[in-house]
């Protein structure tokens, strides 16, 4: 009897201190299981560059003070947490709304219209539009076989692309004497030719601003936007303030230097244009030149890009490229 009362007792005390809430805990229904609580996460030190070893200074941003990072910049913070990845930009941070035309340059030779606008007085020009890459430039040597060009108009607009093909292309409007200009050629559909509508209001960058000096003539609208900034290894402008860099990539980046300035001088411009160029660091915005400056480097030398020749103009000379030195790194790969 004395143990059975004593387990009665037991029971008795069990059962009312399960009933009893616990202190300062809130009551959660069977169902449902409470979150585990977020441990706090240490702060962490700046993060360096990709490459950056210990005790060397966190890499930080380029840009002024209330602008977003430039692109390819490593950003310096101290909670990882915060971090994000964002996707290369492919047009350049200084491009204005109207983005110049996608994909790789093209040819074609267009006829304004439509054709009961401008009646027998319709201009012809070749359209030139898109980047430039390693094969532009035998493409328009083989667009140009075939085809009278001698004279003729090119309308540029691109965001630039590969430096040796850039120089290769505008020898060859130099060596045919073409007149140069910047501008958006827009077709239009339901004509018999190839027609179409041509606005001031483009973009010429990069390596485009050096395909336009080798124009016989240069003609550049108030309304389009010349820009210019260093060349670069094509496969490391992205991120390339954290990237690696090998013998082979320093000694193609002065040799095309070297080939850059060079034809400068030779097509008539001013080496000023290369100088300026040369300060822009492949993360920063690209420098735009400005009206008087394009006089100034004579990237503009015409008012009027279809003239055409002067009869009393001198004969234009196109400088020979310089002989490449045998077993060396590629000189390619460049934008």
């Amino acid at each position: 009897m004395r143990t059975i009362a004593s387990l009665s007792v037991l029971v008795l005390l069990t059962a009312t201190a399960s009933a009893a809430p616990r202190s300062g805990t809130a009551d959660v229904p069977r169902d449902t299981k409470a979150a585990p609580s977020t441990p706090s996460t240490p702060s962490a030190p700046p993060t360096l560059g990709r490459d950056a070893k210990p005790g060397e200074k966190p890499s930080v941003s380029a840009n002024p003070p209330g602008e977003k990072p430039g692109k390819g910049v490593p950003q310096s913070s101290s909670n990882p947490a915060r971090q994000t990845t964002t996707s290369p930009s492919t047009t350049p941070p200084s491009s204005p709304s109207s983005n110049p035309a996608e994909g790789d340059m093209r040819f074609e030779i267009v006829r304004e219209g439509p054709a009961e606008k401008c009646g027998d007085k319709c201009r012809v020009w070749v359209s030139a539009s898109g980047r430039i890459t390693p094969e532009t430039a035998k493409e328009f040597e083989a667009f140009s076989k075939d085809r009278d060009l001698r004279g003729k108009t090119v309308v540029l607009e691109s965001i630039g692309g590969a430096v040796v093909a850039g120089l290769d292309l505008g020898r060859a409007f130099r060596q045919l004497d073409m007149t140069v200009t910047i501008g958006k050629t827009t077709f239009l559909s339901g004509e018999g030719d190839r027609r179409g509508t041509l606005s001031p209001k483009a973009v010429c960058a990069s390596m485009c601003t050096f395909v336009l000096l080798g124009g016989a003539r240069r003609h550049v609208p108030a309304e389009a936007k010349v820009l210019v900034h260093q060349i670069w290894p094509s496969a490391k402008r992205e991120d390339a303030a954290s990237q690696s860099y090998s013998a082979d990539n320093l000694v193609a980046l002065q040799r095309n230097l070297g080939t850059l300035a060079r034809y400068t001088i030779e097509m008539g411009g001013d080496i000023e244009l290369f100088e300026i160029a040369s300060r822009v660091a492949p993360w920063e915005r690209m420098r735009a030149i400005t009206n008087d400056e394009l006089g100034k480097f004579k990237l503009r030398t015409s008012d009027n890009p279809f003239e055409g020749p002067v009869a009393s103009t001198a004969p234009v000379t196109t400088p020979a490229p310089a002989p490449a030195p045998a077993a060396t790194p590629p000189t390619s790969g460049m934008k």
